[in-house]
């Protein structure tokens, strides 16, 4: 009988084993190279942040202050944006995923002091909103087509250019940070209410409400940390991103941990080595094209991840062409 068994388990095709974290991320840098013009469009938006127009956020802010200031609050509150470039906002800010873009890393670029770089573009404070709502637009465009030839490049394919599926992609990833920011608020609102209350009464426990409010966003930064990517990888809705990778982080929660703090360290580690390289126009480039592979290396990476384990959990997958 154990005879018998044994040979009817070795007759069974066996499961292929799932890739470790660091060889995901090799397999990643390993894509990324055999398709290295994906970095094109994190560089192009980097040389654009250091060449081109800048548009100071100063206007906007110095009208702000002066609200703020005959509302009875205080200025101090955003003096220290007034230098701030608003165009920094193409970069794609998100809170998982970033377009790897050096100069927003940077806590001031005009530190660099390279002559002749960049000019300033002088506006009124209700164009510098203006400049900034459509920069923040055109980032989410931007992203979802750079995201989407990421995701070509590690699924092993050639990048085409398609208008709609970047637009689609686009509001996709409008939609998935409006519903990070609107759980947010349902999270954070009643420990704010909170705070305020007990420190109108005088319990001066903010340091144990701060606390408990990072609870819930480290555990939603943790379990929804690849749902941005997949809404690229998969070509689903919000809703749907968040729901897959809830169930790929549950499912390989030491794995997925293991791979978020690595790529944490990296993506936020390198950046302190590149301002070593920005003292002169030369070193500025080679950050900015090493950071943009690191960075692009870590991504790619991260969507094998994801892709590998949504495949193993038999998640039903969509691709970008039908979405």
């Amino acid at each position: 009988m154990w005879n018998r068994r044994a040979r009817q388990d070795d007759t069974e095709p066996s499961k292929p084993k799932l890739p470790g974290v660091i060889d995901t991320i090799g397999l990643g840098f390993e894509r990324l190279v055999a398709r290295p013009y994906v970095i094109v469009v994190p560089v192009l938006v980097d040389l654009f942040l250091w060449l081109g127009l800048k548009v100071t956020a100063g206007p906007l802010t110095a009208r702000l202050a002066r609200w703020l200031g005959d509302a009875g609050g205080s200025e101090d509150v955003i003096a220290d944006q007034r230098s701030y470039n608003v165009l920094e906002f193409i970069s794609l800010q998100l809170p998982t995923v970033r377009l790897p873009t050096l100069m927003p890393l940077l806590a001031d670029p005009a530190s660099l002091d390279l002559d002749g770089v960049g000019s300033d573009l002088v506006l009124s404070w209700w164009q510098v909103a203006a400049v900034a709502l459509a920069a923040l637009l055109i980032s989410y465009l931007i992203g979802a087509m750079y995201l989407r030839w990421l995701a070509e490049a590690t699924s092993g394919h050639n990048f085409a250019v398609n208008l709609s599926l970047d637009v689609r992609a686009a509001l996709r990833l409008l939609g998935w940070a409006f519903q990070c920011a609107l759980i947010f608020a349902l999270v954070a609102f009643p420990l704010i209410a909170t705070s305020v209350a007990l420190a109108a009464v005088g319990a001066g426990i903010s340091g144990l409400i701060f606390a408990l409010a990072m609870l819930p966003i480290a555990w939603g930064f943790i379990f929804f940390f690849f749902a941005a990517l997949a809404i690229v990888v998969d070509g689903i809705s919000a809703i749907d991103s968040f729901r897959r990778s809830y169930r790929v982080v549950r499912g390989y929660f030491w794995q997925s941990l293991g791979f978020i703090v690595a790529f944490m360290l990296v993506t936020g580690g390198f950046p302190f080595f590149w301002r070593l390289l920005l003292n002169a126009p030369a070193g500025v480039a080679i950050a900015i094209m090493g950071n943009a592979f690191v960075a692009s290396g870590m991504l790619a990476a991260a969507m094998l991840f994801y892709r590998d384990r949504a495949s193993e959990l038999q998640l039903a997958e969509s691709s970008q062409g039908r979405s």
